[in-house]
């Protein structure tokens, strides 16, 4: 539970970029396509994803990336290197250039549209008041149906007609 807690405390200090391309499909559809360009175990290619998600929010040294591929995923030493080159290709130099623009508008994690923002209440108009609002003496009260009598079939026949005798 431990990492648990420390995964959620770091992510809250990521900076929004990193949070929003970490809810984006960008980064499934990345980590997919490493996954099948060097053929991974699914257990190994939970662990390169797992270590590439730590190192985007900031738990892993960029320098100790590659290292931490060897020694938790189990990869070789040189689809390692190869891994990195590719993810410092396809996520980070784009995430170095989402940094030189400004910031994003905050998104709906569910939506492809920007997050509702609160509306502004309106004031309420004042009402004149005419006079005396009038006592309803009597509450009107709905009268229920009175019971529909169920008609009775009666059966014309003792046995089923279109029954085919057994032979």
């Amino acid at each position: 539970m431990e990492f648990q807690e420390l995964l959620k405390k770091q992510l809250t200090k990521v900076p929004p970029q990193i949070g929003h391309y970490l809810e984006s499909d960008a980064y499934p559809q990345v980590m997919r396509s490493v996954i099948e360009k060097y053929k991974l175990h699914l257990d190994t290619a939970q662990k390169v994803e797992t270590e590439t998600t730590l190192l985007l929010i900031g738990l892993v040294p960029p320098n100790e990336y590659e290292q931490k591929l060897v020694e938790k995923a189990g990869v070789p030493k040189e689809q390692a290197r190869m891994i990195t080159k590719d993810m410092n290709d396809q996520v980070f130099k784009p995430l170095v250039e989402s940094y030189k623009k400004p910031a994003p508008v905050h998104t709906n994690a569910f939506a492809d549209e920007p997050a509702v923002q609160k509306q502004p209440e309106p004031t309420p108009t004042p009402v004149e008041k005419v006079g005396e609002p009038e006592i309803p003496t009597q509450i009107p009260v709905e009268t229920p149906p009175a019971p529909v009598e169920e008609k009775k079939i009666e059966k014309k026949y003792a046995i089923d007609p279109y029954r085919e005798p057994i032979e």
